[in-house]
């Protein structure tokens, strides 16, 4: 959505975003105990920057369900620093390290959320 609005496209992002959105929030809505769909909701509204809300919500769920799952722990740090909050954002994303010590992408998320600014 935010490439799509940079470049004047922001009724196709909008489009995009509400189909998706649809698709996993039924998925959600039908597999409520199922951290994977509430964690692939989570992650669309957290790179959208939609729902925020909504969005923590799912992927505290998600982490509840599932505690030892890098990716989870990963989207719900991309939903706080979405929100403004770096400093939770960087102590959830030093925990999908200790997760996954040996992921290159959770180091280079952590440097993504100790250096990129904020979301305005």
């Amino acid at each position: 959505m935010p490439l799509l609005t940079a470049k004047g496209e922001s009724d196709e992002a909008t489009r995009l975003f509400g189909q998706n959105y649809a698709f996993y929030r039924r998925l959600a809505d039908d597999y409520p105990q199922s951290p994977h769909f509430a964690n692939q909701l989570a992650w669309l509204c957290a790179v959208s920057h939609q729902k925020l809300d909504e969005a923590q919500r799912l992927a505290e769920l998600a982490v509840e369900l599932d505690s030892d799952q890098a990716a989870y722990v990963d989207t719900l740090a991309e939903v706080y620093f979405q929100q403004g909050n770096r400093e939770r954002a960087v102590e959830l994303s030093r925990r999908t390290i200790d997760l996954a010590p040996n992921s290159v992408e959770m180091k280079r998320r952590l440097r993504h959320f100790e250096g990129d600014p904020l979301p305005q």
